[in-house]
């Protein structure tokens, strides 16, 4: 046992972890687009913070200037474990030097044909110092939506101060997420101490990301804390040795080692979701070493145990790999992964419970305590299947099931399952109030292998927006990525500018600047905005990106409400070339694969569980009751969801494979004990296999139970499903399926003597 771990141990150590989320979803033509709004994009992850006054005060925008500068300032300084890559919340002087020059020694590559008219109405009027109204129109459109006060980015009203934070992380790292979250919030604590007039806040995906995690993370530390005390002290009571708490948690870590050393071998590595998923369903592989423990309560034999035990465990260990590999059948490498993980650490679980647990137990020292057993017995002793009300409502309930089961929607978006802080909807509401004109802002961006494909990329993305803008579907959208200029285009300003001014036959005003013989006479060469560092990256980083394939995005903001922002999407994303910089958009689609995808390991995991039921009982009859809690189970949860509204969603349908394998041991188990009574053989073994179920649904229902206390919507809908699988299961398996054996056995013995 102690060589075998070892090497399991030595193998899993070297198993390579990845935290990608992208595994999760299928692999389909979609997945670039995907990739690439899930990817490292400034974009996507910069932090937005505000700075303003307090309601009750009236800050001046110098006194909200300087709180800005000294939060920015302190929180660089502090980043000592380099969470953040760069931050835009004012324009120095070298930033305004470098921008002029640039336009200075460029600018002719930026004069359309459009623009001759306006020179020659300039030139006309004796070229005046004055830039006319329509230039000053047309470049309206690139400045953006601020004011700049001393060099700060304000909210065009002047009454906020902005900040633009890029993280060195993608957005979906929770962990250096949550690392300057706390950082900024200490800053921030700090610096309105020192300007109590002002209020700042914050929100982005990272931020969200963060709170996210920590709510998650504070709702299981306690709900699982407070839960697992309960079960080690009810096990404990009822089990009295001291050391079964360790027997029940050794073969569990054997079986987990087990499983990733054989994970090491086939593939080298798995996806951390993966695992966290799986700890959610290895209560069902305790449930094999209560049923060991549980038989030995009983007969103090590990001989007995073993014999009477081997069938049973083998039996349901084999069904619920079963269950958990129809996973493998996914289009999803995480679902792939899970389902990997589950069985392998079922089978690892189930054989050290039959091989190595019994070495362990001395018969001569062997406790319990005979009251709780004595309740447990009593229970178990009751013909719950010769209570006529409540058959009758456990078939009334599966058969009104059967009608609202097709009802149950799947909710594909992920967005429902995040919970918002109360800061981070007051940051993204007042960001939308001051900043984009009460709208909903949404990002696309046109991509290319070149840059000047993502340009004409970005102008087919532009052209939809104008269209969608005359319907009103759009309020309106930014021209900023108009700056960049495809490098023939730029040729082509190149070759006008020198043959309008060498064909022009009109003398030149005598008022003309000196400044503008310099732009007639210099020779000028296409140039990359992007690779000139004319502008900073933060800056940059709203209008144009490379990705780490070498590829190019340009990205185009456009406004609109919330609620047309998906019908937005949908035409966009119609271009080619483009991308909807939301992530949530693409999962929606992604995720309904997913949910089809169940209905293949639904079907297969129930083919598989039926074919070894027959070959293990050789009877169709007792097979197909055997199966029926599985089956059953299924369609009354979902008849339940959909009559109390409940919606499946992610996370809680990949835990509903947690019911199929349950629903099934428990079912095999209660099978073996009355083909063994029938035998002739008495009660004992049923009323033994149904005491380790007891203990088996304790152990579960208690920390299911405790998710239904939790503040996180996702894992409270976890909760909710597993509770209603987990009742359903004990209900069919306690009521229905003695019922019906019951009657088999009478039909099969009629059919024999008659």
């Amino acid at each position: 046992m102690t060589g075998s771990f070892l090497l399991f141990a030595f193998l899993a150590v070297n198993v390579s972890f990845e935290e990608n989320l992208l595994k999760l979803f299928p692999d389909t033509e979609q997945a670039k687009e995907t990739r690439i709004a899930f990817g490292d994009l400034k974009v996507k992850d910069k932090i937005f913070v505000e700075v303003f006054s307090k309601e009750a005060c009236d800050a001046s925008a110098g006194t909200i200037a300087g709180a800005m500068d000294a939060f920015i300032d302190s929180l660089m300084a502090h980043d000592v474990e380099h969470n953040i890559d760069g931050c835009l919340w004012k324009f120095d002087q070298d930033m305004a030097m470098n921008a002029l020059d640039f336009v200075m020694n460029n600018a002719v590559t930026f004069v359309s044909a459009d623009l001759y008219p306006l020179i020659e109405d300039w030139m006309a009027q004796g070229a005046p110092e004055e830039v006319p109204q329509s230039v000053v129109d047309m470049l309206g459109e690139y400045t953006g939506d601020y004011a700049l006060i001393d060099g700060f980015l304000f909210s065009p009203d002047s009454l906020a101060a902005v900040a633009y934070i890029s993280p060195t992380f993608n957005s979906l790292d929770t962990k250096y997420a949550g690392k300057l979250l706390k950082q900024m919030e200490a800053e921030k604590n700090q610096i309105c101490e020192a300007f109590p007039e002002i209020d700042i806040i914050f929100h982005g995906a990272a931020i969200e990301g963060a709170f996210n995690s920590r709510v998650i993370k504070s709702d299981l530390v306690l709900t699982l804390s407070i839960s697992l005390l309960v079960i080690c002290l009810v096990i404990g009571f009822c089990f009295r040795n001291k050391s079964t708490l360790l027997m029940l948690v050794i073969p569990i870590i054997y079986g987990s080692t087990f499983s990733l050393a054989l994970i090491y071998i086939i593939k080298g590595g798995m996806s951390l979701m993966a695992i966290a998923l799986g700890a959610l369903i290895l209560g069902t592989a305790l449930s094999y070493c209560l049923h060991v423990l549980t038989h030995y309560k009983y007969v103090s034999e590990p001989e007995i145990v073993i014999r009477e035990q081997s069938r049973p465990v083998c039996l349901g260990c084999l069904t619920t790999v079963g269950a958990f590999a129809g996973l493998l059948f996914t289009t999803s490498d995480l679902l792939r992964d899970f389902g990997l993980f589950a069985s392998f650490s079922h089978l690892g679980t189930a054989f050290f419970a039959l091989v190595y647990l019994p070495h362990f137990f001395n018969p001569g020292r062997n406790k319990r305590s005979r009251m709780a057993f004595r309740l447990v017995d009593s229970f178990n002793s009751i013909r719950f299947e010769r209570c006529l009300p409540l058959v009758i409502i456990v078939a009334a309930g599966i058969i009104i099931s059967f009608f609202y089961a097709p009802k149950v929607h799947f909710n594909p978006d992920l967005n429902n399952l995040n919970h918002l802080d109360r800061d981070v909807v007051r940051s993204k509401n007042y960001y939308s109030e001051h900043f984009d004109k009460g709208k909903f802002a949404m990002y696309y961006a046109g991509t290319g292998e070149t840059l000047d494909d993502a340009i004409l990329s970005a102008r087919g993305v532009a052209a939809v927006l104008d269209s969608l803008e005359g319907t009103g579907l759009v309020s309106d959208r930014s021209h900023m990525y108009e700056i960049l200029i495809p490098q023939i285009e730029q040729q082509l300003n190149i070759d006008r500018w020198k043959e309008y001014w060498t064909t022009r036959e009109k003398p030149l005003p005598a008022t003309l600047p000196s400044i503008a013989y310099s732009l007639i006479e210099a020779d000028y060469e296409p140039v990359s905005l992007p690779e000139s560092g004319a502008l900073p990256e933060e800056f940059l980083s709203n209008i144009v990106e490379q990705s780490s394939d070498g590829g190019w995005m340009v990205f185009v903001m456009a406004r609109m409400e919330k609620k047309d922002a998906h019908t937005v999407d949908d035409y966009v994303s119609e271009i080619p070339g483009s991308v909807v910089i939301d992530p949530y958009y693409y999962t929606e689609d992604m995720l309904k694969i997913i949910h089809s995808d169940f209905n293949i390991v639904l079907g297969v995991s129930s083919l598989f569980v039926l074919l070894v039921l027959m070959l293990s009982f050789g009877n169709f009859v007792i097979s197909l009751i055997a199966f029926m809690p599985m089956f059953l189970s299924w369609f009354v949860v979902q008849g339940v969801m959909a009559f109390s509204g409940i919606e499946f969603n992610l996370f809680n349908i990949i835990v509903s494979s947690f019911i199929f394998g349950i629903g099934v041991d428990y079912s095999i188990f209660v099978m073996d004990g009355l083909l063994d009574n029938e035998r002739g053989m008495g009660t004992r073994l049923l009323i033994c296999h149904k005491a380790a179920i007891s203990f088996s649904a304790f152990v579960l229902l208690t920390v299911i139970i405790s998710m239904l206390f939790t503040t996180h919507q996702c894992i409270f809908s976890i909760g909710q499903v597993t509770v209603i699988g987990m009742a359903s299961t004990l209900l069919i398996t306690y009521v229905l399926e003695p019922l019906l054996f019951r009657l088999a056995m009478k039909t099969e013995y009629m059919k024999h003597h008659s």
